[in-house]
């Protein structure tokens, strides 16, 4: 059996720090001047309608937050495809509704960056990199609604 290219390219695995990855994704339909059809997303206002709004989601994160991995003594890291969710997309919405973020927000793992420091290749997002591993993609791409 042959070794993918992913496993010939790595010299050697490091040990494994984190207790949890945490994959965090925001999207965001940025355009106030015209109605977007169809949306980006695929989400609806009809969708969100009548659904907690930011600074309780956001609450009820920090109390999940606490319960499941900071009251463990977990190690812990999130993982997002990017530095814009947490360095550019959190704060400002926490900026905009005057709730200041976590310190846990503080840090994360690029999986771009990760991904070409094992691979060489730095990929402009998430279709090119299961591309190149030859993993299947399931579900719509830039949506967080998925079938329960």
């Amino acid at each position: 059996m042959a070794a993918s290219p992913l496993v010939t390219k790595t010299k050697h695995v490091k040990d494994q720090r984190f207790d949890y990855f945490l994959v965090l994704d925001f999207e965001a339909t940025c355009d106030n001047s015209k109605k977007l059809i169809p949306q980006l997303t695929g989400i609806l206002q009809e969708m969100v309608d009548g659904q907690p709004h930011f600074e309780e989601t956001l609450q009820k994160f920090d109390t999940w937050m606490k319960e499941e991995v900071l009251d463990r003594d977990a190690s812990y890291t999130f993982v997002t495809c990017g530095d814009w969710d947490l360095k550019t997309m959190l704060p400002s919405q926490c900026r905009y509704f005057k709730v200041p973020p976590k310190p846990y927000f503080q840090r994360w793992i690029n999986i771009k960056k990760a991904f070409a420091d094992v691979t060489g290749t730095y990929p402009r997002g998430m279709m090119p990199m299961l591309e190149m591993l030859g993993i299947p993609h399931v579900g719509r791409h830039h949506s967080g609604i998925g079938k329960v």
